[in-house]
């Protein structure tokens, strides 16, 4: 059997994984429904300029507040790497350059 269009016959094509993380999606739809209730009440704000400025606060606030969450809880927090000297074997002298990564 030979390869069909640069794939193996009888194997799917590769599949590219979520654009977003399945841990940080609750997160997000939390944040867009905080910024959307609050264009929600934006209308019930008097004054155009007290409505604008509230408007640019709260949604300055809910951005700021949705990209440290998302940050603290994304994927990649627990991962951490280090370069030491450690002992090649067990009650041995020779020390050698490891590369931790966890």
């Amino acid at each position: 059997m030979g390869l069909i269009d640069g794939w193996p016959p009888f194997y799917p094509e590769f599949r590219t994984g979520p654009m977003i993380g399945s841990v940080i999606f609750p997160y997000v739809i939390v944040i867009v429904a905080v910024g959307l209730a609050f264009l929600a009440l934006a209308p019930g704000i008097r004054g155009k300029f007290q409505r604008l400025r509230y408007c640019i606060q709260v949604s300055v606030a809910v951005i700021v507040g949705g990209i440290i969450i998302v940050c603290a809880h994304g994927q990649q927090w627990d991962m951490a790497s280090i370069r030491t000297l450690t002992a090649y074997k067990a009650r041995s002298a020779a020390l050698i350059l490891a590369d931790i990564s966890v």
